[in-house]
């Protein structure tokens, strides 16, 4: 199996993988074992489909480590959630169905356990039209990768809570899920500037936390909101936003007194844009490249 930019696609290539299209990411326009021909490779371009994954001798390893129902889990929760963030940037209302975001990632959360190696590669196959929507199903996956993998941590750091409940993930995926969606609600004027600098001090930006916050509060459980909320923490207390105390000055919470959820999905969230955005970490300077998630990925 070879990545190949659809520019670079010709004819007779075989697909290796479906293809799913950019704006409906639960729908396959072409099925794995498709031979490639120029009017179908100039449509997949037409529909914004940017990357393709063929046949190619001497990489048939690679074929152990795809899951075609992870591939559909992963699609269909960013199919789901497209919705909801369209609506929030209509309407800055709370979307409805918070019950089929739970469901979404409770299902992509079992195929995950069911076949760890392959979901090392599954997030590398995902694409959507909208960076937001992909950013948010990314980081969805990687906060339930990580949750698998800091099970007794999570246990340790919740101690009110039985360790059943305590070590779950799924929560911690649905934080992932939502993490940005007061982003949506935005003025598009402000999502376009962060776009184009990755300056996380512009103050329009920050509010985006507060926003998604408020608009998934009442829906959601307290963890799960106060990640959203505090997903820009960083551990030396340096993030935002910032909280009022009665009779001080307003402050960042700082290391352990930052729930594991906004850790965790801080680390996420930070992983996926250094890897995905490059010129946006570099142009957002020290500011981005902070060591704030240091203390989980030790834990």
């Amino acid at each position: 199996m070879l990545r190949v930019p659809i520019s670079k696609a010709r004819s007779g290539m075989v697909l290796a993988l479906p293809i799913y299209h950019p704006n409906q990411p639960a729908r396959a326009l072409l099925r794995s074992g498709v031979t490639l021909e120029a009017r179908t490779i100039l449509r997949l371009r037409e529909n914004g489909v940017r990357i393709v994954y063929v046949r190619y001798p001497g990489l048939e390893l690679l074929d152990s480590f795809i899951d075609p129902k992870l591939i559909e889990e992963r699609a269909g929760l960013t199919q789901a959630i497209t919705a909801g963030f369209e609506e929030v940037a209509r309407t800055a209302v709370a979307p409805r169905d918070f019950d089929q975001y739970r469901r979404r990632v409770a299902a992509l959360l079992e195929r995950i356990t069911n076949n760890r190696r392959a979901a090392l590669f599954v997030d590398e196959l995902a694409e959507a039209s909208d960076p937001l929507l992909e950013h948010s199903a990314s980081v969805c996956f990687l906060a339930l990768l990580l949750g698998i993998e800091l099970e007794s941590y999570l246990v340790r750091e919740r101690p009110r809570l039985s360790p059943q409940i305590a070590s779950d993930p799924a929560p911690l995926g649905l934080a992932g899920l939502l993490h940005d969606i007061g982003v949506a609600a935005l003025d598009p004027e402000v999502r376009q500037r962060f776009d184009e600098t990755g300056d996380e001090t512009d103050p329009a930006w920050r509010e985006h936390t507060r926003l998604g916050y408020e608009l998934i509060r009442n829906e959601v459980e307290t963890s799960v909101a106060a990640a959203v909320l505090n997903h820009h923490q960083h551990w030396d207390g340096s993030g935002f936003p910032t909280h009022r105390q009665y009779g001080r000055p307003p402050i960042s919470p700082a290391g352990s007194k930052i729930h594991v959820f906004s850790r965790v999905i801080c680390a996420a969230d930070l992983f996926n844009r250094l890897r995905r955005e490059p010129s946006n970490a570099e142009n957002a300077g020290e500011g981005t490249s902070r060591g704030v998630c240091v203390p989980v990925v030790r834990a």
